[in-house]
């Protein structure tokens, strides 16, 4: 586990503190560890806890992984310009009620970066997952149970219920991702529970490979729900792009890739940033094996 990993589950215990409302010694039963070891990883000690006779050791990467684990934390998290503009979208809907669209190709980190937004802001934050297999009534009974209302029969009511339900409260945001999978019957839905909430909700859909474009092209074809679906979200979309050699060499750095010709290499054999994360983990569990037989 690396370095920077680490520093970004101490912040995560911050965060997961203050989220929870429980105390460290509480985040530490519910981790199974030690509670000093927590008061060393918050205060960044990890490879320097005191046992004795003047003596320190390291905190375990078995350690970080289990309280990593026991919290859901993300530690794969880096500040690249897709993962700041999805933030940023995603603020600005959460706080002054926007609608948006985040476009980019798979790979381009944008469910990493929605995923560890909720995290953070937990708070009014409902995060749907679309699936290829969804029918529209399962598509509207996630969003339901994720919202916490009732599992109606009638599809109708549960939009309803759904938009009742976020309009009652003060920052709250609605955010689909995968959505380019969502079926015709699915994406009326988007509509319909909108139309209840209009200007009281922030509401993201999230998509991939060219989603604007295809929302875009069904806009025209004049069928419903499409244009009025299109007219709500079309405005400021959120283009991502491929990463670029600094944010490959900022990754590379993370896990111990430090030779400038070795992160070319990467960068060059990289069309995206899983690309380079599978390729850099890869060599990590290369290295672990090594070492383990050595």
């Amino acid at each position: 586990m690396t370095e920077q990993q680490k520093i970004q589950i101490a912040k995560g215990i911050e965060q997961y503190k203050a989220d929870k409302g429980v105390s460290y010694t509480q985040i530490a039963d519910l981790c199974e560890v030690n509670k000093g070891y927590i008061s060393h990883i918050i205060n960044g000690n990890w490879n320097a806890v005191p046992v004795g006779d003047n003596k320190t050791s390291a905190i375990s990467d078995k350690v970080f992984l289990r309280i990593k684990e026991k919290l859901g934390l993300e530690t794969e998290v880096f500040e690249t310009e897709n993962y700041k503009d999805v933030f940023t979208a995603l603020m600005d809907a959460k706080l002054r009620k926007e609608y948006r669209i985040i476009d980019g190709r798979t790979g381009a980190g944008k469910t990493c970066a929605v995923t560890h937004f909720s995290q953070i802001h937990p708070k009014e934050t409902y995060l749907v997952k679309a699936a290829n297999t969804m029918t529209a009534r399962d598509f509207i009974a996630a969003v339901a149970r994720t919202v916490g209302v009732p599992d109606h029969t009638n599809r109708y009511r549960m939009c309803v219920a759904i938009a009742s339900k976020l309009s009652r409260e003060t920052n709250p945001i609605l955010i689909i991702d995968e959505s380019e999978v969502l079926n015709d019957a699915s994406l009326g839905a988007v509509k319909d529970i909108f139309d209840e909430m209009e200007f009281k909700v922030g509401f993201v859909l999230i998509g991939a490979n060219e989603f604007v474009k295809k929302l875009k092209k069904k806009a025209e074809s004049g069928r419903t729900p499409f244009p009025q679906l299109y007219s709500r979200f079309r405005h400021n979309p959120v283009y991502l792009n491929p990463p670029t050699y600094q944010e490959c060499e900022m990754i590379g750095n993370s896990f111990g890739v430090t030779d400038k010709r070795e992160i070319r290499r990467l960068y060059d054999n990289s069309s995206d940033f899983r690309d380079i994360f599978n390729a850099l983990r890869a060599r990590r569990n290369d290295h672990d094996l090594l070492s383990n037989a050595a």
